[in-house]
């Protein structure tokens, strides 16, 4: 069942573009809604550190919406790969929701602090999404 819940939450909260302006596009995420309002500000320091898509200028989480506003550079790049790479982010996202769901509820508070400390100590190169091992390291699986 678990399995199943996985693959439809996946699916069902996956970004959708809301509506998009030359350069900028807001998009759909329902996930972040779901963020636990004492760990906005992990999610707020991971997005300092996602190291963004070449042509990606800005994004912003809005957690009560749910929403994703992305500006960026359309000379530099297109729609179709800024969602792209918004799906990389998704998937960390909920990969890292999906671990920590894992946890006895004793040992979650500790691994949020766990990820904001690796958060804080990551260089000014940020975090690469096609290699977050990382991350999931610092948890301390």
């Amino acid at each position: 069942m678990i399995q199943i819940k996985r693959i439809l939450g996946g699916y069902l909260f996956r970004p959708r573009v809301i509506h998009r302006l030359p350069g900028r596009i807001r998009v759909s995420v329902p996930i972040i809604r779901q963020i636990p309002e004492r760990f906005n500000g992990v999610a707020n320091q991971l997005m300092d550190k996602i190291k963004l898509k070449d042509g990606i200028k800005t994004v912003d989480l809005n957690f009560i919406s749910g929403n994703v506003l992305i500006y960026f550079r359309s000379d530099v790049i297109d729609e179709d790969h800024v969602m792209k790479w918004m799906y990389s982010l998704y998937d960390l996202i909920w990969e890292i929701e999906e671990r920590i769901s894992k946890l006895p509820e004793s040992e979650r508070n500790k691994a949020a602090i766990q990820i904001a400390e690796y958060l804080k100590n990551v260089d000014t190169n940020g975090i690469d999404l096609e290699r977050k091992e990382a991350i999931f390291a610092s948890i301390g699986q």
